[in-house]
């Protein structure tokens, strides 16, 4: 998440991180009470989708009750390019 909010920081500047940042505790929080609160993106994986804003996703899976964050991407890019 260091990196992540790293990155986003130089690009969109510090209000737009922590704007994203409370989104996902937020977000992580849900998860927690409830790992099946998103939906599952792959039934294979066990992988859920979870849209945080119109343009951000999230997905993760639960291994042995424990939260594994993915992905965090653009939502306009193409799912045929993301790797988990």
């Amino acid at each position: 998440m260091e990196r992540l909010a790293g990155f986003i920081d130089y690009k969109w500047g510090k209000k737009i991180t922590d704007n994203l940042l409370d989104e996902i505790d937020k977000v992580i929080e849900g998860i927690t009470l409830n790992p099946a609160l998103y939906p599952l993106y792959s039934n294979k994986r066990n992988i859920r989708k979870c849209v945080i804003k119109k343009r951000t996703l999230l997905f993760y899976k639960v291994i042995k009750s424990e939260l594994h964050i993915l992905l965090v991407v653009d939502s306009r890019q193409n799912p045929q390019n993301f790797i988990f």
